[in-house]
C-alpha cells in the first residue's frame, strides 16, 4: 500500500533528514517525491478528495502490474519512482490541491484509456497470428487448401473436390468409391495426410461435381479453400 505523508515546507528544513527519521522511528521505505507548492490546503479537501486519491492509487498499482506483467517482470510496489514531470507542469509554480489532483486524474486517465487501447490492438494482432498459424501449419482440418496444394490444376470440363476422411474411415471411403457411378479409383489421388485425417482428391465431371458433392458431405468433410462442410462435422 501506498501512503502519502507531507512534510511542513519550510526554507531551513532538511527533508532527507526527517525522511531518514521517519523510515528508522516506524520501520517504513518512505521516498521523497518533489511535487509543486500547494495553496489552500486544508484537512477538509485533503477528506473529500480521499476517494478520489485511493482510486488514482489502485489505478497507477493496475497499471504497473500489467506493464510488468506484459514485459515479463515481477510486480514489486516498493519499485515504483513516483515524480511529478517537471517538463510538464513547473515545481515553481503554486498549485491548488484540487487543481493539482484534477490534473494528476487526468493524466492518469489517459495512460490507461492508451494502455487499454494498446492491449486491445495487441489481441487482435495475436488473435489474427494464431489464426493464420493455424490456417498454414496446423491440422489438415485447419490448414487453408491454398496452403497444402499450391496453385490449382483448371480443367475445361473436369472439376477437383477435395475430400478430408477420418483414418478410421478410409475402408468406408473407399466402399463409397466403388458404389459411386460418377467416380473411381483412377479419379481419387490421396493429397496429403496427418494423424487424424487424410486429405483425398477427386476428380470428376463438371456437371456431375454438385451432386457428388452432395452424396461425400453426407458422409465426410468437403474442404474449399478455407472453408470446410459436411454432416460429419456435427457428430464431432
Amino acid at each position: 500500500m501506498l501512503i502519502l505523508v507531507s512534510l511542513p515546507y519550510e526554507s531551513n528544513l532538511n527533508l532527507e533528514n526527517e525522511i531518514e527519521n521517519l523510515n528508522q522511528e516506524h520501520n517504513l521505505k518512505a521516498k521523497r517525491i518533489e511535487i509543486p507548492v500547494f495553496s489552500g490546503v486544508s484537512l477538509e479537501n485533503i477528506i473529500k478528495y480521499e476517494e478520489m486519491i485511493e482510486k488514482m492509487n489502485m489505478t497507477v498499482i493496475d497499471l504497473s502490474k500489467k506493464f510488468i506483467r506484459k514485459s515479463g517482470g515481477e510486480f514489486n510496489e516498493n519499485d515504483l519512482k513516483i515524480c511529478w514531470s517537471k517538463h510538464k507542469r513547473s515545481l515553481n509554480n503554486t498549485f491548488t490541491i484540487d487543481t493539482c489532483l484534477n490534473l494528476l486524474s487526468e493524466d492518469i486517465e489517459k495512460i490507461r484509456s492508451k494502455f487499454q487501447e494498446k492491449e486491445s490492438q495487441h489481441t487482435r494482432i495475436l488473435k489474427d497470428f494464431e489464426e493464420a498459424q493455424r490456417r498454414t501449419k496446423g491440422s489438415l482440418l485447419e490448414m487453408d487448401l491454398s496452403v497444402i496444394l499450391g496453385e490449382k490444376a483448371e480443367y475445361e470440363f473436369l472439376k477437383e473436390v477435395f475430400v478430408l476422411v477420418d483414418v478410421e474411415e478410409i475402408e468406408k471411403f473407399k466402399k463409397l468409391i466403388e458404389n459411386t457411378a460418377s467416380l473411381s479409383e483412377e479419379a481419387i489421388e490421396i493429397i496429403a495426410s496427418d494423424d487424424k485425417h487424410v486429405l483425398y482428391k477427386a476428380v470428376v465431371i463438371k456437371n456431375m461435381e454438385k451432386d457428388l458433392k452432395k452424396i461425400l458431405k453426407e458422409n465426410f468433410i468437403i474442404k474449399e479453400n478455407n472453408k470446410i462442410e459436411g454432416k460429419h462435422l456435427l457428430r464431432r
